[in-house]
């Protein structure tokens, strides 16, 4: 509704027409607005622009969403900028052309008919405007010159409820943009094939995320989970997932003191070795040879992968200085790999009808029944 009032009342349409969509806990300045609406103004193809959003916070919670919102704007969004459009201009700091809007408004505005509608439309609405802008030929972009803060959820039952419907909505039009990925190439020129391939490996990726998951944890304890959710209310689930939460951090630092443990041995193999080559000697394997690439590379495929993974890291918090602080909540996150990509995962999709916001909206939908 406010959307046909700007743009069909006020008509507001003309390539100097912009808005600015934001959250009433968002914190911004007038510079990361003015640099939202300097790409805006360089290219007339520009649909929208989103910034680099800050969560703010205390608690372990907060603390993995902020490397959580590190990666992601470092890499997926940075990504999806460069070789082609982003695909999300979050409504809580983002601009928007007015032609852009008014170019996807009539169906943008189409009521719910199908349950595929149900997943890109109303778990997410920002997302779904993003991609009918991207199919009409739009381009978005991400500035991180462009600086926000937002209250992100501190509490568990909260976090999990707002992934639900970010899971949801993410597949569902990550899909839809694969699916019609002809359609798209062929109305965006801003898009090129090596751009869908990347969003394909990323829906690949992230479906076979909970099976990679599942070989390192309990195939029983996921079952159990699962019927967990499909006969017990949402309250007794989420008191389920925290303590699936704790057991898998549990399992997690085991996997990570064994990795280290790994890299700590390949080092002192790899040290043993180039001593004995500079002697002269012709012993060159230590440890269980089995574990080690080759005799030329003494070093095993956990430790190749932790370290290249390491050095990524690394390599983009030395681009981002300021943000680099980021890095020290890795850990967190790291800790909470099963319980974000399997068990947050099997939650969402065993209330994939439930649409609702979180517990903030369910005190205010209280709040204004009792009045």
């Amino acid at each position: 509704m406010y959307m046909s009032y700007v743009l069909d009342f006020l008509e507001q349409e003309d390539e100097e027409s912009f808005i600015l969509t934001t959250d009433a806990d968002v914190v911004f300045t007038p510079d990361s607005v003015e640099a939202l609406l300097d790409l805006m103004t360089r290219d007339q193809s520009i649909g929208a622009v989103c910034a680099r959003t800050h969560p703010m916070g205390d608690g372990p919670l907060v603390w993995y969403q902020v490397f959580e919102y590190a990666i992601g704007h470092w890499f997926q969004k940075a990504a999806e900028h460069v070789l082609g459009s982003v695909l999300c201009a979050p409504g809580c700091f983002s601009v928007f052309r007015c032609r852009a809007l008014a170019d996807v408004l009539p169906k943008y505005s189409r009521r719910v008919e199908t349950p595929f509608d149900f997943l890109t439309k109303d778990m997410g609405e920002d997302r779904w405007l993003c991609t009918l802008m991207v199919q009409s030929g739009w381009r978005i972009e991400y500035c991180a010159a462009a600086e926000n803060s937002t209250n992100c959820p501190s509490q568990f039952e909260e976090f999990y409820k707002q992934r639900r419907r970010w899971v949801a909505s993410t597949l569902a039009n990550l899909m839809l943009i694969v699916k019609e990925w002809r359609y798209v190439r062929m109305l965006n020129y801003g898009v090129p094939v090596i751009f869908l391939m990347y969003q394909g490996l990323l829906l690949f990726s992230t479906l076979i995320g909970p099976s990679t998951i599942i070989l390192v944890v309990s195939v029983l304890g996921v079952r159990g989970f699962a019927v967990f959710c499909l006969y017990v209310s949402q309250q007794t689930q989420l008191r389920v997932a925290k303590v699936y939460t704790f057991l898998y951090a549990i399992v997690m630092t085991a996997v990570v003191v064994g990795t280290a443990v790994q890299i700590v041995t390949d080092i002192e193999t790899g040290t043993t070795q180039s001593s004995a080559q500079s002697n002269g000697s012709t012993t060159t394997t230590i440890g269980p040879p089995s574990e080690h690439i080759s005799i030329d590379i003494p070093v095993s495929v956990a430790t190749l992968y932790f370290g290249g993974l390491v050095a990524i890291f690394l390599l983009a918090s030395f681009l981002h200085p300021r943000e680099a602080y980021c890095l020290v909540h890795g850990v967190w996150y790291l800790l909470c790999l099963p319980s974000g990509y399997l068990v947050l995962t099997i939650y969402s999709i065993c209330n994939i009808t439930d649409s609702s916001w979180g517990e903030l909206w369910s005190i205010v939908g209280k709040y204004a029944g009792a009045k």
